[in-house]
Parts: structure tokens; C-alpha cells; sequence
């Protein structure tokens, strides 16, 4: 589902004319979300009510992470701003 969503959104910016600035913001935003799914699924308890919220909006990447930031555990924000 998350690469179908990258996907589509490369093809709306190559779309758009190919502009470089936004292309580069959507591998930035790319990488980001890969960074934030990596962590959260490897490290984030199975029975946590977070994991299912991740998991059900996995696609949002940033998005999620910037609406949940005060419910996910400090141990893994750090984690994630140590991967970057």
C-alpha cells in the first residue's frame, strides 16, 4: 500500500510538469516514511493500540507521526531521529 501511495504521488508530481522541487520533496517524504514505518513495526509492541493505529495508516507516514507524536513512547521518537 505504501509504495502504491509513493507511486502515485511521483506520478502526480511528474504529472505536474516534473517539478524538481516537489520531486525532491516526495523522495524526502519517501524516505521519511520508510524511516518511521521501520521503527514503529520493529519496535512497537503488537498489543499497543498505537501499533494498530500505525498499521491502519501506514501510507500517512509523516502525516501519522506528526497527528500521534504525545502517543508514541519517547524511546522510539528517539530511535527514529537517531535512524535519520
Amino acid at each position: 500500500m505504501r509504495q502504491e501511495a509513493n507511486m502515485k504521488m511521483r506520478g502526480a508530481a511528474t504529472a505536474q510538469g516534473g517539478m524538481d522541487e516537489d520531486s525532491d520533496e516526495v523522495a524526502f517524504l519517501s524516505v521519511l516514511t520508510d524511516i518511521i514505518d521501520q521503527q514503529l513495526s520493529t519496535k512497537l509492541n503488537k498489543t499497543d493500540p498505537e501499533y494498530k493505529v500505525f498499521k491502519e495508516h501506514a501510507e500517512r507516514g509523516v502525516g501519522y507521526f506528526q497527528d500521534r507524536f504525545n502517543y508514541i513512547p519517547d524511546e522510539l521518537v528517539i530511535d527514529i531521529f537517531l535512524s535519520l
